[in-house]
């Protein structure tokens, strides 16, 4: 794992997910807010450089104080290999997995012959998230 901080590498990773466009969108929104004063306080990992094969944007760690708020705590991936996209999110410092947080992303389900079981892993993956917790708020 690879925390892209120079501000070259994050103008050169923008430009790389704008031609993959529409399948990059969140992550490239992220990038392109980042690159623009970072208002929200995010940080670009990436599993290498420059031939990444995942990449994820966080909230850095001061920003993301409250471990409930999952507006705060929103993540956005794109990635070409699924075992990289895997062994970055299993990196014990990639995710805060104390918190509750969304990840965005846009990924089609993979298609076509001989992609069956990756259609299934996918599937388990989507099938098997669990909301952490919900809160009723009644407002009077």
């Amino acid at each position: 794992m690879l925390i892209l901080s120079c501000p070259s590498k994050l103008q050169l990773l923008e430009g790389i997910l704008r031609k993959c466009l529409p399948q990059t969108l969140s992550v490239h929104g992220a990038v392109m807010h980042i690159n623009r004063g970072n208002p929200a306080g995010h940080e670009v990992l990436v599993d290498s450089w420059p031939k990444f094969k995942a990449v994820l944007t966080r909230p850095c760690r001061e920003v993301s104080k409250d471990d409930s708020d999952f507006y705060t705590n929103m993540y956005a991936a794109f990635y070409h290999d699924l075992d990289a996209y895997r062994t970055l999110l299993q990196d014990s410092d990639a995710i805060n997995w104390a918190q509750t947080f969304y990840i965005l992303g846009n990924r089609q389900l993979p298609t076509g012959k001989g992609d069956r079981k990756t259609q299934q892993q996918f599937s388990c993956a989507i099938l098997n998230v669990q909301p952490l917790a919900f809160q009723d708020i009644h407002i009077l």
